[in-house]
């Protein structure tokens, strides 16, 4: 993308450096509330806000390859979410998504979302032993050591203890190692079961990740802010660009590293587009509200901490010519990520690669 010719120049804004279709979603709010938004933001940074398009028509492009949609329909589904993107971005009106103001298969999603309740998603993560509720142990939730795991309960125990919300209500009665996501890979992640202290019934799920610098950083030639920690990088990012932010978002430091805390949402439900690939319509309406959130971002983080402001957004967003380009771009990166994908597979199935 640095060196790529065929990319126009864009306002550097603050962008999410990994938008995809996996990356949108459904989530309940500090307001407990559920939101459709964009949900990852661990390789946020400021940049041209062409990155961060041209990597989402790309995987359009991608996506609707692998569910073997025909390419004229793959075509039609990225002009409309470029369509739908300058709509949004050229009036300079942020918009979001919730139960309420949805609509079609979009407001189907939220409700349903909407409806899901914390108990349900503490029964698929946690077992009863001996009369005391535990974690599970399986592929995704891992059991630690008891050194670490009696350390960790300790060290989060304070954190309750400085939350506002928490204190003196909820304590700490087990921890495991939580895998979820490839980008995830060797940071850790700990999961944490916390019990309402005068009502055992009540339980919380909280997450805490470790955070690593954006993937980005080193083809990013731009100034950047000077963050304290990676996580402070991350969460101040992610409340400029969302409208509500998820659950006791927070910082927190462990052992000298910074980590992002949040509750585990018991929403937090993706599109699967593989059910709906047979209705064309409501795959376009999707990628339209998509396109709404993720221009909504763009707007809602405007002119912070230099970032363009809305006006540079909206002049850019009417200005002719630069959706061909991103166009003609995608379908070029989309067949070169396919080909490196191939290639990769060539080599590990030789393999050359361990």
């Amino acid at each position: 993308l640095v060196n790529a010719p065929a990319l126009p120049p864009s306002p550097v804004s603050w962008i999410t450096g990994d938008l995809h279709l996996e990356n949108f979603g459904s989530y309940r709010g500090n307001n407990q509330l559920v939101y459709f938004d964009v949900n990852d933001f661990d390789e946020s940074l400021s940049a041209p806000i062409l990155w961060d398009v041209v990597r989402m028509t790309t995987s359009i492009l991608i996506a609707f390859d692998m569910m073997k949609i025909r390419s004229r329909k793959a075509e039609i589904a990225l002009k409309k979410y470029l369509s739908a993107f300058v709509e949004v971005l050229s009036q300079g009106k942020a918009i979001y998504l919730e139960p309420e103001t949805a609509s079609g298969l979009m407001k189907q999603f939220l409700v349903t979302a909407a409806s899901k309740r914390n108990k349900a998603s503490i029964a698929a993560h946690t077992r009863t032993e001996k009369g005391k509720i535990k974690l599970n142990v399986n592929q995704k939730e891992l059991k630690l050591k008891s050194s670490l795991k009696k350390e960790l309960m300790g060290h989060f125990s304070l954190w309750l203890q400085e939350n506002t919300e928490l204190k003196n209500r909820y304590k700490v009665v087990d921890a495991g190692f939580r895998v979820a996501g490839t980008g995830s890979i060797g940071l850790d992640r700990y999961l944490f079961l916390c019990q309402k202290i005068n009502d055992r019934s009540k339980n919380l799920l909280i997450e805490m990740k470790e955070a690593g610098a954006s993937c980005l950083l080193p083809f990013q030639s731009l100034p950047q802010v000077g963050w304290n920690t990676e996580a402070q990088r991350i969460i101040t990012i992610q409340k400029m660009m969302q409208n509500v932010s998820p659950a006791l978002l927070s910082e927190h430091q462990y052992e000298g590293r910074a980590y992002v805390v949040q509750e585990m949402q018991p929403v937090k439900d993706r599109i699967n587009f593989q059910l709906i690939e047979d209705d064309f319509k409501s795959v376009l309406s999707i990628l339209a509200d998509m396109a709404m959130v993720s221009a909504s971002s763009y707007l809602e983080s405007s002119g912070r901490y230099g970032s363009a402001t809305a006006d540079a957004l909206m002049a850019f967003a009417r200005t002719p010519g630069w959706q061909e380009s991103i166009f003609t771009f995608s379908l070029m990166l989309a067949k070169k990520t396919q080909d490196d994908f191939e290639a990769f597979k060539g080599d590990y199935r030789s393999g050359n690669i361990h």
